[in-house]
């Protein structure tokens, strides 16, 4: 499955709330250059929920990826999650905390954090 194609299914599934078909090695046929055309898609086309935001960083791994450009490009698309303020807040938070720690990593700062509810 290739960028385009894989950034489809995602959006698909995120309509569904289904996502068990995702395995890590969807990435594996992918190099770097293709897996940030398959972030800015999502980024870009901003149809995945916050559940499927999460349920992609838990397939993937992309928030922690160590290398910061995917990382920096998976923070963008959790910042784009469809959901509440604070759930979208909340990831948002997490994929920032995780890219400001990188080294030569740009300083994000997420929106605040509106309350609870």
């Amino acid at each position: 499955m290739q960028a385009y194609e894989l950034a489809s299914a995602w959006t698909e599934a995120s309509k569904a709330s289904s996502f068990g078909r995702f395995k890590k090695a969807d990435l594996k046929p992918l190099i770097t250059d293709q897996i940030v055309v398959f972030l800015e898609k999502l980024e870009v086309d901003r149809a995945l929920s916050v559940e499927a935001v999460k349920a992609m960083d838990d397939v993937y791994g992309l928030s922690t990826a160590g290398n910061a450009e995917l990382s920096w490009r998976f923070f963008q698309v959790s910042a784009g999650g469809k959901g509440s303020r604070h759930e979208t807040a909340t990831l948002a938070d997490t994929s920032a905390s995780f890219v400001n720690r990188l080294p030569s990593a740009p300083v994000l700062r997420t929106p605040r954090r509106p309350p609870p509810g």
